[in-house]
């Protein structure tokens, strides 16, 4: 661009130098150069505020990205925690269902109110062994 500003003033320095005279031509290039500096200045301005705003444009992009990702991890975890949580919560209840089972089925042994079906197949497994059956008895209601 500075070729071409030069190359623009000194096509208008021989104009003038061929129309008007020497001395005009001259104090148009003594006005028309500091002109030219300041212009080549502004455009080195512009291209370093336009460099400037990128870099803080690409910051910021990097940043909401990083930022994004930060919280999606956190929101995958907190749903990783949640289904833990669950299945956790889920085990025990199952744990405690099953311990109410066999203190049910406790309770019907003593008190001889058996489930006449699952006793009949305790009795079966067992051989007709009554202890044994007891046991076995105790696994089938469990299940």
């Amino acid at each position: 661009m500075v070729l071409a500003d030069i190359a623009y003033t000194v096509g208008h320095w021989i104009v003038y130098v061929l129309a008007i005279g020497i001395p005009v031509s001259l104090v148009f290039l003594v006005w028309w150069i500091p002109f030219l500096i300041n212009k080549r200045k502004e455009r080195e301005e512009i291209a370093r505020i336009r460099s400037i705003q990128e870099a803080i444009t690409k910051d910021a992009a990097e940043r909401n990205a990083r930022e994004s990702a930060a919280k999606e991890a956190a929101e995958k975890a907190k749903w990783e925690k949640a289904k833990e949580d669950k299945a956790a919560q889920e085990a025990e209840e199952a744990q405690q269902r099953a311990d109410q089972a066999i203190i049910m089925a406790m309770d019907e042994l003593e008190t001889g109110k058996l489930d006449k079906l699952t006793w009949g197949k305790a009795l079966i497994a067992a051989d007709g062994d009554e202890k044994r059956a007891r046991i076995e008895y105790l696994k089938l209601r469990k299940l």
